[in-house]
């Protein structure tokens, strides 16, 4: 029974050895826990520090804007990530809503007027009525991602739809800690 009670501690070890998260820390100063997941030995990478923005629009089948302050003092945003809204979307038909983004940095007296557009036209989100439920993802480019403690990200739809029903739509921000 020993002897059975041993190996079966040695697999445990061997199995969380194998799937061990590990600290990284990369160059220009951020952080990650990363671990490898067998069979494939498929990297797994959490950045540290890594914060989630939400984002809630009430209906974007008309001109809309919805905002989110940022809580991070030197931040990157990552993605955005976008869905609409099952329960009351039902109707949402006709034309595609395009989504665009949007950083007014806070400036030495706080908030400032200046927007930086992220996105245009077609490159941020787009909802379809066959896409309905389904998570709509846009990556920034290195250029275009750093923002300040206090910078306003804001979410702009174009109001697309022609048929007016109505629709929410949820929006996730992910933004990490950078070097200054």
């Amino acid at each position: 029974m020993k002897n059975f009670l041993k190996g079966l501690v040695a697999l445990l070890l061997i199995v969380g050895v194998a799937q061990a998260w590990n600290l990284r820390q990369r160059n220009e100063g951020t952080s990650s826990w990363e671990r490898t997941i067998p069979p494939a030995q498929t990297l797994q990478e959490i950045d540290v520090g890594e914060h989630y923005l939400t984002v809630a629009m009430s209906d974007f089948t008309v001109f809309a804007t919805a905002q989110v302050i940022v809580p991070i003092t030197y931040a990157e945003i990552i993605r955005v990530q976008g869905i609409v809204n099952q329960n009351n979307a039902g109707a949402f038909a006709g034309g595609d809503a395009y989504f665009t983004f949007w950083i007014s940095q806070a400036g030495a007296g706080g908030y400032t007027a200046d927007l930086t557009q992220l996105t245009s036209g077609t490159t941020g989100i787009r909802f379809r009525p066959s896409t309905r439920g389904v998570v709509q993802t846009f990556t920034s480019t290195a250029t275009q991602q750093r923002v300040m403690q206090g910078a306003v990200f804001a979410i702009q739809s174009d109001g697309g739809p022609t048929d007016g029903a109505g629709g929410a739509a949820a929006f996730t921000i992910t933004v990490r800690p950078r070097r200054q």
